[in-house]
């Protein structure tokens, strides 16, 4: 293609997805990128461990279930997850894009930030959810927390956003 720029300094872009549409708003942004520069995106999903998880609060019957129950719904989890993240793998793929993908089981920024170093990553490009007040303090935030550890650059994608082809300034800019 006689705009894509190969730039060796975005060989890897991580990209988190949570299973929720909101999450998958990052995508376009990054197979734009990915395209536009030749990058590998690697999708991760990080699956909470039962008791982390929003559900055990909701639903206060969950303290009853036994440890089978527990690691069925865990494993039905991950299942679910590799799931989703292979077809979507395989659509992008399709697409002509490289794509790698992983599910792991922790806190989410936790794990990303593993991932992001076993992986390589130039940039993780993350969807935030756009909760404030009380909700961001109940349940914090994936992006604060990456943020605040610094390690590789983010590109933080808003609710609501909407992805444009990315222009040639934009490629010279990301190129430099």
């Amino acid at each position: 293609d006689e705009h894509s720029v190969r730039n060796e300094n975005l060989r890897t872009i991580l990209v988190p997805l949570d299973g929720s549409p909101l999450s998958e708003t990052a995508l376009p942004y990054a197979t734009e990128l990915a395209a536009g520069t030749g990058a590998t995106l690697a999708l991760v999903r990080v699956i909470d461990p039962f008791w982390q998880a929003a559900f055990v609060a909701e639903v206060p019957e969950s303290v009853y279930l036994s440890q089978q129950q527990i690691e069925e719904l865990e494993e039905q989890s991950r299942a679910e997850a590799r799931a989703a993240l292979d077809a979507m793998a395989t659509q992008l793929r399709s697409d002509g894009l490289r794509v790698v993908w992983e599910v792991r089981s922790g806190r989410p920024a936790d794990e990303i930030a593993r991932v992001a170093e076993t992986t390589d990553a130039d940039l993780i490009l993350i969807s935030t959810h756009g909760r404030g007040g009380f909700r961001r303090w109940a349940f914090g935030s994936v992006t604060n927390e990456l943020l605040h550890r610094g390690t590789t650059p983010i590109l933080a994608i808003p609710p609501g956003a909407h992805a444009r082809e990315i222009t040639e300034p934009a490629r010279s800019a990301i190129a430099s």
